[in-house]
């Protein structure tokens, strides 16, 4: 394995620069979501993928390495200090994005059992199939985030803290992951795939925030005719 800090035995320098560009834009990810959840009192990730995300992050801190390099394995070790205020926040004010009344009421639980069954099944992957750099595991969540942030913001099309700036960091951030592999000796089909689909559900997450006015108009319009249907159908 070459360099202690960072292995270009195994991976290219363009594909370290790519996997280091990923690092830094998840990093203003995280500022970010904390920055906007104290400026609008709303947390700015789905809260189902939160969970998810902080057990990817412990379990590959301290259960399994990246073999990238010991630069990065400590890179995900720190990111579990901002990982400390985004779970105060996710405490906080998480349960605005729940609608169901009894997830609601016992939101704070749920997101801890949530928590530890993400860490058994990131655990249970790693340890079955392999996961070197956590690219496997951590795409799994990211299509999954992609996904319920868009349903998040068709929800709460009004929050703030659901906006371009980090769907923008963690999009391109994402990215630079897939294509870091795609550039390897052994590209993985299966993180590839993930990766673009992951990608395309971020571009339209993108677009969704900046057309924020056209999105709630459109619900409300929706909501209008709805109403009006109803009320021909009682009538």
């Amino acid at each position: 394995m070459g360099s202690q800090w960072i292995n270009l035995t195994d991976y290219t320098v363009t594909q370290q620069v790519l996997f280091f560009a990923d690092a830094i834009f998840w990093a203003v990810t995280y500022l970010l979501v904390i920055y906007y959840a104290r400026k609008y009192k709303f947390f700015g990730i789905p809260v189902e993928a939160a969970v998810a995300n902080i057990a990817w992050e412990l379990m590959f801190s301290f259960f399994f390495t990246t073999e990238l390099g010991d630069l990065f394995v400590w890179g995900i070790r720190l990111w579990l200090f901002t990982d400390v205020v985004m779970i105060y926040f996710h405490f906080k004010y998480g349960a605005k994005q729940v609608r169901v009344p009894l997830i609601k009421q016992f939101f704070h639980l749920a997101s801890i059992i949530g928590f530890v069954f993400w860490c058994w099944i990131i655990y249970g992957f790693a340890t079955e199939y392999g996961d070197p750099i956590g690219a496997g595991t951590g795409y799994i969540l990211n299509i999954i985030m992609s996904t319920l942030f868009i349903f998040l913001f068709l929800a709460h099309p009004e929050q703030k803290a659901l906006n371009f700036p980090i769907a923008f960091w963690k999009g391109f951030g994402t990215v630079f992951v897939g294509i870091g592999i795609y550039l390897g000796d052994t590209p993985s089909p299966f993180v590839i795939a993930v990766a673009s689909i992951t990608f395309m559900l971020d571009l339209f997450y993108m677009g969704l925030t900046l057309n924020r006015e056209k999105v709630i108009a459109f619900i409300k319009k929706n909501k209008q005719d709805e109403q009006i249907s109803e009320t021909v159908l009682q009538g």
